[in-house]
């Protein structure tokens, strides 16, 4: 064995056949906290679905996407990312099965990157990775109190939601899901199995209900080959591109698997079978409700000036002719939500957790404690907390969660190819191997990436104006100064690299 490490503690024997036996790849060592091992195969998956609920945010953008390219750039769309993503969840198995860690991507990318690079780039991979993870969150979070209060406009003819109303709603679920976290959580993680049962009954239930019911329903030819241009840009394929940032979402927040790696049972195994497991359901799922939807929506226009703001509501409503089941079906989609933000907190705060643990963050010396009682990472919990309080102010950093997470991905997947796919940092004793196929899953990764950043930082529609304005590049740039003011102030003195040895076979 070999190490591709930082300053720290040499590996003992011991240490090497834990290596062999569980991760075949890397073991935490060093003074560190650790959280108690509770998450088994099915809530790793649950928690990873949850996050993903592609047909949930199919949902909530289908009638957006429907006037950005129509039903071709809804289907066919989903299509596309299913493999990009596809490529994204393989590449990021790869790893989760040799180096089984809660930073994930920013351990990885310490690993892979030239050691004069190994602090300032697994720096840089972690701080975007968790300011897009709690960004992630807010977006969850918005969706919740956006849904809620869809419930009782819809309800109270009487009553007009103001802008003021969903923040103080984000507030009162950022707090709740805290609280389950901190005091709930471990010892209830059937929370996610419950989360999961419900998100996919519900899809069940909807989607049959709205075929069975709806009529008449939209011709086949519509569905399938309906291409709508209302952006204002003259190139439909430019149009089509655009749209994807539609289904995109639906796909968002992959990583929460790799973040539980420390909380569950045999994560060599589990977390690369969750990774690709959610990916899949999350796609049969997504496309086969946006098919139904498609085939069941009668008046686009009444959807988008519904005085809920949700469209969805009033596709259901005209679908099955009765706000009583309308309302039934927007609560079990609430209820399914707010379950994958209690998963969103969860993860996310695992990978702050792991950043204080290597003295990346302000506040590190109390952020990485965990508390015994509880068995979380109280700190780091409430750290993530009071970030998640500020963003949801500001809803022009939700939509960029979605690159966040993208550029944390290609981190690992560019340097891997840097280092020729050698065998060093991929030993062949792994659940999971992309063998020859590896350098095609990694340009995807980087590829998809590099497109995203360029594409989806266009306004979607034209003439331009201060609300359709794309501000992507802004948000970025002020990620990007909040990361490097920490460095300047706090990391560049103590952060020395991912407090782990990372050992690979020779």
């Amino acid at each position: 064995m070999s190490a591709g490490h930082f300053d720290g503690e040499t590996a003992s024997a011991a240490a090497a056949t834990q290596i062999e036996e569980e991760t075949a790849g890397a073991v935490i060592i060093g003074d560190v906290q650790k959280v108690p091992r509770t998450t088994g195969f099915f809530q790793v998956i649950a928690v990873a679905f949850n996050l993903l609920s592609s047909w949930l945010t199919v949902a909530s953008t289908l009638i957006l996407g429907l006037s950005h390219g129509g039903s071709v750039a809804v289907l066919y769309g989903l299509v596309v990312i299913l493999i990009m993503y596809g490529a994204v969840a393989l590449s990021l198995a790869e790893m989760a099965a040799r180096y089984t860690t809660a930073g994930g991507q920013y351990h990885w990318t310490a690993l892979l990157a030239p050691d004069k690079m190994k602090r300032g780039l697994s720096y840089a991979c972690g701080s975007i990775n968790a300011i897009g993870r709690v960004a992630m969150t807010a977006s969850i979070d918005i969706i919740v109190a956006r849904l809620l209060l869809a419930i009782i406009a819809f309800n109270i003819p009487s009553y007009t939601i103001e802008r003021w109303h969903t923040f103080m709603l984000y507030q009162v679920l950022n707090i709740v899901t805290l609280t389950y976290n901190l005091a709930a959580l471990k010892r209830a993680p059937w929370t996610h199995n419950i989360g999961f049962i419900l998100s996919l009954a519900s899809f069940f239930v909807i989607s049959i209900t709205c075929l069975a019911i709806t009529q008449p329903k939209q011709s086949s030819y519509s569905v399938w080959h309906n291409f709508i241009n209302n952006t204002g840009w003259d190139s439909d394929g430019f149009v089509f591109l655009l749209g994807l940032i539609n289904p995109t979402y639906g796909f968002g927040g992959l990583d929460g698997a790799v973040h539980l790696a420390e909380d569950c049972f045999e994560p060599a195994k589990i977390v690369p079978r969750a990774l690709c497991y959610s990916l899949v359901i999350g796609f049969v799922t997504a496309f086969f409700f946006a098919v139904t939807m498609l085939y069941c929506v009668k008046d686009i226009e009444a959807a988008i000036n519904s005085r809920t703001g949700v469209p969805i509501y009033e596709v259901w409503y005209q679908a099955t002719e009765s706000g009583k089941v309308a309302t039934i079906f927007m609560a079990s989609m609430m209820a399914a939500a707010f379950v994958a933000s209690i998963g969103s907190v969860q993860t996310s705060s695992r990978l702050t957790w792991s950043l204080a643990r290597d003295d990346a963050i302000v506040l590190s010396r109390w952020i990485k404690r965990t508390n015994d009682g509880l068995g979380v990472p109280v700190w780091a919990l409430l750290f993530n907390g009071f970030w998640l309080s500020i963003v949801g102010s500001f809803n022009v950093f939700i939509g960029t969660a979605m690159l966040t997470e993208l550029i944390s991905f290609s981190f690992p997947a560019a340097l891997l190819m840097w280092q020729g796919r050698n065998q060093r940092y991929l030993p062949t004793k792994s659940p999971f191997n992309l063998g020859k196929f590896g350098w095609l899953v990694n340009a995807l990764v980087v590829g998809w990436t590099l497109f995203a950043l360029v594409i989806f930082s266009f306004p979607v529609e034209k003439p331009v104006t201060p609300s359709s304005m794309n501000y992507t590049a802004v948000v970025l740039g002020l990620m990007a100064l909040l990361a490097i003011l920490n460095w300047v102030f706090y990391a560049r003195i103590y952060y020395q690299g991912p407090n782990v040895t990372l050992l690979v076979k020779d």
